[in-house]
This record gives C-alpha cells, sequence and structure tokens, in this order.
C-alpha cells in the first residue's frame, strides 16, 4: 500500500511500521491519500496535524494553563518586587502610633521595593525620643523595623517610710537609719509602717512569718464554655473575627502550595456556646484540693521559704467556699 502511494507521487516520510502504519504527507495529499486507503478498505485517521492551524487548535485548548502559568508568574513577581505592609517591635516605652507615623510619613504602602531607602527610614526613626538604635530591613514583601530604646536615667530615690509587704508576724528587725515602730513577735498589718524616716534616713531589714490564702466559691452549677463545630480561616494579616460573637482562635504557620516555598500565617476562629454544666464538689474534691493548692504555691514570692499549708472547707446552700492557706517565711520589708 506503500509503495501504491509513492506511485501515485504522494511523498511520505517519518514510517513507522507495526500493528498500524503511521506516516506523514503533506497537507494538500491528505484528501488523496484518505481516498485511496478506504478504497482499499483501510481506515484512515489524523494521529496529529503538524500544520499552523493545527498548532493554534492546541495552543487554545490549552490557553488555560498558559493563562494560569501566566498568572502565577505575575504574582511571583509583584510579590518579589512590592512591599505591601510592616512590622514594629522592640519598643515598650515608646508609644507605636509615634513609629507607625513616621515610617508612613516616609513611605506609602503598598510601594515596590526600589522606592524603600531602608538607611533613611533607619535615621527617621532614631531621632524619635526614646530610640537608641533600630535595625530596619525587607523579609519577602515586609518591612520589618526592630528598635532599641535608651535606658531610662535612674536618679536617687527618696527614701521612705519602710512598710509591711504582708500580714505576719515578725521574727527579726535590723535599723540601720531610721527609727523601728514595731518589734519582733508583733503582729503586722499589710502596709503598716515597720521603721519610720528620721533625719538620718530610712534603712533596715524585716523578716518574719506570713500567710498567703485563696478563697474559692464553687456554686452548684457554672457556665463553661464549648465549640459548636463551625468555625472560619483566615490567610496572611487577620482582620478579626465578625462572624460569631463568641469565639476561640488557633495560629499556625503553613506552607502555600506554590511552586515557591511561601509561608503564611493561618488563623482559625472556632465559634462557642455557653453551656450550664453541674458541679459536683464532693466528687472532685482531692482533684480541686490539689490543683489549687499547686497554683497557690506557684504564685508564692521566689525568695521565700515553705513553712506549711492547710485549707478549710464549707457548704452553705449548696454552695462550696474552699479556703486554702500557705504560711512562708520572707523579708516583710519593702
Amino acid at each position: 500500500m506503500l509503495s501504491l502511494l509513492s506511485l501515485r507521487g504522494i511523498s511520505l516520510r517519518n514510517i513507522r511500521e507495526g500493528r498500524e502504519t503511521v506516516f506523514t504527507v503533506d497537507k494538500e495529499d491528505y484528501p488523496a491519500v484518505q481516498e485511496l486507503l478506504q478504497k482499499n478498505g483501510k481506515k484512515v485517521a489524523v494521529v496529529k496535524d503538524l500544520s499552523f492551524r493545527g498548532f493554534l487548535q492546541i495552543a487554545g485548548a490549552r490557553s488555560g494553563i498558559f493563562f494560569g502559568l501566566i498568572l502565577f508568574g505575575f504574582a511571583l513577581f509583584i510579590y518579589g518586587t512590592s512591599v505591601t505592609r510592616y512590622t514594629v517591635t522592640g519598643n515598650e516605652n515608646v508609644s507605636s502610633d509615634i513609629l507607625n507615623e513616621v515610617i508612613e510619613e516616609e513611605i506609602s504602602f503598598p510601594t515596590v521595593r526600589s522606592e524603600v531607602e531602608l538607611s533613611c527610614l533607619k535615621k527617621r526613626i532614631c531621632k524619635v525620643d526614646g530610640i537608641a538604635d533600630a535595625s530596619v530591613f525587607l523579609q519577602g514583601n515586609v518591612l520589618c523595623v526592630e528598635v532599641r530604646e535608651e535606658l531610662p536615667l535612674r536618679g536617687e530615690e527618696e527614701e521612705k517610710d519602710i512598710v509591711a509587704l504582708f500580714d505576719g508576724v515578725l521574727e527579726k528587725v535590723t535599723v540601720f537609719r531610721g527609727e523601728a515602730r514595731k518589734k519582733v513577735g508583733d503582729t503586722v498589718r499589710k502596709g503598716e509602717v515597720l521603721i519610720r524616716k528620721t533625719d538620718e534616713g530610712c534603712e533596715g531589714e524585716v523578716y518574719g512569718r506570713a500567710w498567703i490564702g485563696r478563697r474559692l466559691v464553687y456554686m452548684p452549677t457554672e457556665i463553661v464554655t464549648e465549640r459548636t463545630g463551625r468555625s472560619v480561616a483566615e490567610y496572611g494579616q487577620s482582620s478579626g473575627c465578625g462572624a460569631f460573637s463568641l469565639f476561640e482562635k488557633e495560629e499556625e504557620q503553613v506552607l502555600l502550595p506554590f511552586s515557591v516555598p511561601i509561608y503564611t500565617k493561618k488563623t482559625v476562629y472556632y465559634e462557642l456556646r455557653e453551656i450550664e454544666k453541674e458541679v459536683n464538689f464532693e466528687k472532685n474534691k482531692e482533684e480541686i484540693i490539689s490543683r489549687e493548692t499547686e497554683k497557690l504555691c506557684n504564685s508564692l514570692p521566689s525568695d521565700c521559704e515553705k513553712v506549711k499549708t492547710w485549707f478549710f472547707v464549707k457548704t452553705v446552700d449548696k454552695t462550696t467556699v474552699l479556703d486554702i492557706y500557705y504560711e512562708i517565711r520572707i523579708k516583710l520589708s519593702s
């Protein structure tokens, strides 16, 4: 059959023979090839159209992919060449509003990276009262500003009367300057004067035993919150949750599904509802006392010596009152 086509003057190229014979012909020869093969009982099908028209048809079918690649490349270009927001860290005493005003006067967001003068912005920030130094750099499309504040000047503090920091009983009173108002064995209340200031000044140390307590009241029922199952997720800078009136949120860094690794913050808001739950104090008494005693212990001053602990439980009209105490030895003077 290939010989017959050749005798008809049809140019055949790229011939591959097997269960099916595949070859290439010029477009103008295709009608003659189709007619001759069909007359001889052969099936004819176009495997690939190599003409310009065929190329346009294939390109048109794949235009969505090309368009998507173009958009993705454009998004990467914008991400790599633009600055859309800024962050300020390290300031405690200097107001964030002042720093924000300086940054926004220097740079209009969003902007392109080439227009951001980091050195000029650093000089402007360092001129702000209370700022000792600043570090300004770009991280992705975010302008990061880290400031270091000046250390406050500490002048001489005016000496005042030394007063008790806790309720307690005095065990040791040492006066270097001033007049002692209490002696060993006296019981004092928080804020009571221990050493009075005189013309010589006021200096001394007072140690003793103090009692730190915590009272907890347990009603027959309590209001607790639980998740309803509804949630809303936000990516990037969170704008707050307006969908739920009562909610809790969880934040994490996630990797966006792009060919270039880009991390962003994901914030999930979970809707909550309030429900009334019965409280069985007697059933969980030991667990509650142990937990609350540990909490009180963790809240004690780090420089104290723990002497002992005890508790009282009483119930009035189904309401349970739990009092927990710690006796400690500590410096009582201010």
